[in-house]
């Protein structure tokens, strides 16, 4: 299934309280949620994010000069929550009202055998899409009462130098017992894969929960 076909709606971000709202107009103006990365920010200048509205996009920068957060760290991925009071061609000024971590592991690649020895959990997917050099996700993850799982993106070894190359999407409890699904974000630099000589695209396997497709195409 192209990657097209399944890119839906993001659904209400939870989002973290104690971001500052400014200007009387701000809840009658359009609010945005859009993955972005971290570029820089202090306590003086603010925070400066990129992001791509979609797939091959131009880049477009975020200035919020009135919010910043000692805990994002250069090149992080973050969900963000925000309104635009100001904006040009490929720079806007921006109110942050919320946001939510990202899970965004670097891209692993192993053998197939290696591959199959995770157990990979369902997943119920909201939204798979690419934007630039980034895997995206948005969906329901099993939660277990203590402990930690892995949800990581995994290139198949053997597939690196082919056209399209096989990536796994996995969540694997780790012998845990899923006790309820929790909504989150994921993001993935694939950009070393997608910018390879010779290569036209990826091809990401799911066990997913909610479709009856289990393998997901972003071609170029």
């Amino acid at each position: 299934m192209r990657a097209s076909l399944i890119a839906i709606l993001l659904t209400v971000l939870t989002l973290l309280a104690g971001c500052q709202k400014e200007g009387a107009d701000l809840d009658r103006d359009e609010a945005f949620y859009s993955m972005v990365t971290v570029v820089d920010g202090s306590a003086e200048s603010g925070t400066t994010f990129e992001m791509l509205r979609y797939a091959d996009a131009p880049t477009v920068t975020l200035v919020a000069p009135s919010f910043y957060n000692s805990d994002f760290k250069k090149g992080a991925r973050v969900m963000l929550y925000y309104f635009i009071t100001d904006s040009s061609s490929s720079v806007e000024r921006i109110v942050v009202r919320g946001y939510t971590e990202v899970l965004d592991s670097p891209l692993k690649a192993s053998t197939r055998t290696e591959i199959d020895k995770y157990v990979q959990n369902p997943i119920e997917v909201t939204s798979l899409w690419r934007t630039g050099g980034y895997l995206n996700f948005s969906g329901f993850l099993q939660m277990i009462d203590s402990g930690k799982h892995i949800f990581i993106l995994v290139a198949d070894k053997a597939t690196l130098k082919d056209p399209i190359v096989d990536l796994w999407l996995i969540d694997d409890l780790q012998g845990a017992m899923g006790t309820y699904y929790r909504r989150a974000y994921g993001s993935w630099d694939i950009s070393e894969v997608w910018n390879a000589p010779g290569n036209k695209g990826v091809r990401v396997h799911v066990n997913c929960k909610n479709y009856p497709t289990t393998q997901f195409e972003f071609v170029k």
